[in-house]
């Protein structure tokens, strides 16, 4: 399995190789997202075979111009099978490779409050309308240019950027891909948990996050979340970025 995983994060580098030999695409700014974001940070949870990349591109025909120069390169290992975007690795594996743009969105603060305890600060997405392709309107922006990765890495989006888009995503999909969603969010906030130190936290904390973080998780899978989320009757206004600073990431 975990040489699967080396496979698909091999596949990313040289499409970033790739990118970076086309004048046309210098401007190019990409991250990993979805499924194979979450493997990397839960090695011994879901695997997956695709990878998805959020990039700054801001419309359908800029996507379609950056899948098009990945086609027409030279020796290009790319195929293209009724409009899915392919990377055909070395060992023979088609691998889908799918490519969205960075949703602008509102960003909603929700501050959940427990006795003898810090205040656990979560930054999500408000709703926004569902993108072309029917995936998440919530996809955080790529922070470095392609120029400037370093042979080898892959730049994945943070855990908390990950959690986020799992959370919103739940409002679109059916109910089974929701539950999925929210579980994935739950199993990404648990392993952050774990890894804080234990001088950080308390038993009482602990327990007390982890049972109101599973309520309103699955509550976000089973009902569209509304455009204030409240916590103890109090709304919290709109903010620039994203960020969960109490869970450390």
């Amino acid at each position: 399995m975990r040489g699967r995983l080396k496979e698909l994060e091999d596949a990313v580098c040289d499409v970033i190789q790739i990118i970076k030999q086309i004048p046309e695409l210098t401007g190019t700014k990409l991250a990993v997202v979805g499924g194979l974001a979450l493997w990397h940070y839960l090695p011994d949870y879901r695997p997956t075979n695709n990878i998805n990349f959020v990039t700054n591109a801001t419309n359908d025909e800029d996507l379609s111009f950056l899948e098009q120069k990945l086609l027409e390169h030279p020796n290009s290992p790319f195929i293209q099978d009724q409009q899915a975007l392919f990377y055909h690795s070395p060992a023979g594996w088609d691998i889908q490779i799918k490519i969205s743009t960075r949703w602008h969105v509102s960003i909603l603060r929700t501050i959940f409050f427990f006795p003898g305890a810090p205040e656990f600060s979560v930054f999500l997405p408000a709703p926004a309308p569902c993108s072309h392709d029917g995936q998440s309107p919530y996809l955080p922006e790529p922070t470095h240019f392609v120029y400037e990765i370093p042979y080898g890495q892959v730049p994945y989006i943070s855990p908390a950027d990950l959690v986020a888009s799992k959370i919103n995503s739940t409002q679109l999909k059916t109910s089974k891909r929701r539950q999925q969603d929210a579980d994935d969010a739950k199993a990404l906030i648990d392993h952050e948990l774990a890894g804080q130190l234990a001088s950080q936290r308390t038993a009482v904390f602990d327990e007390n996050l982890r049972a109101y973080r599973r309520r309103v998780v699955e509550s976000m899978a089973l009902h569209s979340p509304q455009q204030e989320i409240i916590v103890k009757e109090v709304p919290y206004g709109v903010y620039p970025a994203m960020q969960m600073p109490t869970l450390g990431i």
